[in-house]
Formats: structure tokens, sequence, C-alpha cells
């Protein structure tokens, strides 16, 4: 009887080497990876992968076991390590409305740009957003963006000075045409995505009308389905899920102005400042080549003038108006006048008296907007009511209605 049980321990033993064996190759198959500094990935105590000098045409894995020897080599694609990417993700990202209070006139309508740098500035620097706090914030980059011109609707290469101005300390990229994949990758990364979009296509309940014409918004998570997203345009919009295919489709830059373009085709007249050209020639150049440019002269074509797109902000004016800072600093603001040439405003009351005429022009620097600090022609303060604008420019004109409601008053001393 002793003879079976030897070899009955024998068979035990190649059992378990065997098994031992086939354990290894499907743990090889789905353990993750610990890079070390001398570019090995240990997958698990025996199993030492080693990067065999990859190219394009060299895209191998060399896995050895060791056991004080080696035991067994073989070699895998690069396509065949498995992906680690979570199936599913959702950063904590800080939420705010782009009118954190209520407020959807200028500068709140066109402000999801401002207000998706302001949610990436809050999730990486870890402060919440209050609706003060938010407001505050969204104005100070307004006025930065005024400064320079912008005007509300910014395209991407904007957004990124935006950011880089707003948030300083983080690295911020444009990735043009971005895969579902890519994006996730970033999420799962801890990065949120700020995508910028065609509103119009995007299936919100929330929006009012058919949705914005152009639109900004932060990807904070995904599932198999699609992404979770920060949707600055409702105050409904924190955690609000878009299926991938809705997303993606809607993918747009500002394109000048014509959102439904080629996602990703600039219609901006003339490069900006920084561009950077290249040639590409037929045949071999050497140091002693010497290329001369030469350029005509600049001959940039005035813009039609729209009368039809001026508008007031705020109206009704009730007491109070977001941009003011003291209660003397009344105004309401005559928005997208003209980009070039001269305006009149000429406002009257309801009995037909001029009370004031605003004269303006702009030199092509952007500048479109004209401010009533609600006084007459005399200085005096206006009295509550309703008033009549009329706005000429370009041989055009517009008449607006505007509604005072001035604040309650009380004097000290009689």
């Amino acid at each position: 009887m002793g003879k079976p049980k030897r070899l009955n321990l024998i068979l035990l033993l190649v059992n378990l080497t065997l098994l031992s064996g086939i354990f290894w190759v499907v743990r090889l198959s789905v353990s993750s990876f610990q890079i070390t500094d001398n570019s090995e990935v240990i997958v698990d105590k025996l199993t030492i992968v080693q990067f065999d000098n990859l190219s394009e045409e060299n895209n191998n894995i060399t896995i050895q076991q060791y056991d004080n020897e080696v035991v067994s080599s073989s070699e895998i694609k690069m396509e065949d390590v498995p992906e680690l990417l979570p199936s599913k993700m959702n950063l904590d990202v800080p939420f705010t409305s782009q009118a954190p209070e209520k407020n959807w006139d200028q500068p709140w309508q066109d402000a999801c740009e401002e207000a998706a740098v302001l949610m990436l500035d809050a999730y990486y620097k870890g402060y919440g957003l209050s609706p003060l706090f938010s407001k505050d914030e969204i104005l100070k980059m307004v006025d930065w963006q005024d400064e320079r011109g912008w005007g509300y609707s910014i395209e991407a290469e904007k957004v990124l000075k935006l950011t880089d101005w707003y948030m300083s300390s983080k690295q911020i990229r444009i990735v043009e045409d971005p895969s579902v994949e890519e994006i996730k990758e970033f999420v799962a990364s801890g990065n949120p995505v700020l995508i910028l979009a065609y509103g119009k296509d995007l299936p919100n309940t929330h929006f009012s009308g058919d949705g914005p014409e152009y639109h900004a918004l932060i990807i904070r998570g995904y599932n198999e389905q699609g992404f979770y997203t920060n949707d600055p345009g409702t105050r409904n919009g924190e955690n609000f899920f878009y299926t991938y295919e809705n997303l993606m489709d809607s993918i747009h830059d500002w394109n000048g102005g014509d959102v439904t373009a080629d996602p990703w085709v600039t219609k901006s007249p003339f490069p900006e400042t920084g561009s950077v050209f290249q040639m590409i020639t037929t045949k071999p150049n050497s140091a002693s080549d010497v290329f001369t440019l030469q350029t005509g002269d600049m001959k940039p074509q005035a813009k039609a003038v729209q009368v039809a797109d001026v508008n007031v902000w705020p109206n009704p004016y009730f007491g109070y108006n977001p941009e003011e800072r003291n209660p003397i600093d009344q105004r309401m603001h005559f928005t997208h006048l003209p980009e070039s040439g001269s305006w009149k405003i000429r406002i009257f009351d309801l009995a037909g008296n001029h009370i004031r005429t605003l004269n303006g022009s702009s030199v092509g620097d952007g500048t479109q907007f004209s401010v009533w600090d609600l006084r007459n022609d005399f200085g005096v303060p206006v009295a509550s009511g309703m008033y009549i604008a009329h706005v000429e420019s370009g041989g055009k004109s517009k008449i607006l209605k505007l509604a005072v409601v001035q604040p309650e008053q009380r004097l000290d001393r009689y």
C-alpha cells in the first residue's frame, strides 16, 4: 500500500504544479500593473514585464517570471494589455448656474463660459460656490473680457486664455474633435472636461425656448450610457445627464458666430498674435535657403450695421442694477450696438419731451455698449416711468421701450 500512496503524492504534486501554472496564466491576464523607476511593470511578486524599446515597428512587451531563476518567457502585443478605466465615474465638481441670482439678463444670459471656468477652479482648489461669491467672480471674468473687447461669446482659444488668467496655476489644453474614450480617460484621471457646444442640440428640458445658440458646460463623470455634467445653463444643471450621442453631436466652437458650421473651422478674418504658419515644400531644404514673404495692405471688410440687434439691460430697471457699485451709480446698458461706425441714442418720455442724447462710436475694437446713467441732459435724475429710446446708426433706426422704477429715497433733512 506504500507505493500507491507515494504515487498519489507524486500525482498530487504534479496536479498542484499544473494548477499553479494555469493560475499564473489567468492571473497574468487580469493583474494590475505597477510602474517602477527602471521602466519595469510588476504584475505580481514573481512576474515582471519589461518594455523592449517600444516604437511603431516594435510594440512588444517581454514577460518573464522569476523564482531565483527564469522559469518561462513569452511575448504579448500592446493591444492585449487590458484597459483599466472604471465603468463608472463621477467627480465632486462644485456647481453654479451662470445666473447665480436667477437674473437672466446680460451678462448672465451668455455667462456660461465664465461659470464653467469658475467650477473648474473651485474643483481644483477645493472650495464651494455660493450665489453671491459666484456672481462676483463671474463679473470679474466678464470685466476682464470687456477690457479686451471680446464680447459675450468667445471661441475655444479665448476660453483657454480666460482659464489661464483666472486659474493661473492649472495647465489647460484644447483637444479638437475628442472621442468618448478620450474624455472618459481625462475624467477617470480626476480631471473634469470643459465642453463648448451648440446648445440647441442639447436635449435639456430646463432650457428656455430652443436653448442657447452657444453653450459651455462641464463633464464631471460617466457611466455606460453617457456623461454626467454640470450644466450652468439652468439652476437644475448639477449632475445633469446627457447620452454620449447627444453630447458628442453638440460639440462645436464659436466659429465667429456660425456655431452650426464645421466644429473646428474658425472664421476669424485675420490670424491672432502668436499664430504659427508651417511651409511644406516638395524639395529638401538646406540651411542656406531663404524664404521671403510679403503681404498686401489689410483691407478689412466692414460688417453690415445691424441696429435691429440693439437692446437695453436691465429692462425694467427696478431700483437696482447688479453692476452698480453704489446707490448713486445708476445705469442702464444699451447692448449689441454696431461694431464699427457711430450711433446716436435719443431718449424721450411718453409726453414726447426730450430727456437725454447719447452719442457714441466704435473703431472696430469690439466696443458695443453705451451706458445711460438715468439722468437728463442737465444731470438731474429722471423720475420713475416709461421712456422711449430712438437708436440711429448707419441710416437705420430702432425704437425701444424702457421702464424705470427709482428706489425709495429718504431725506435726513428738510
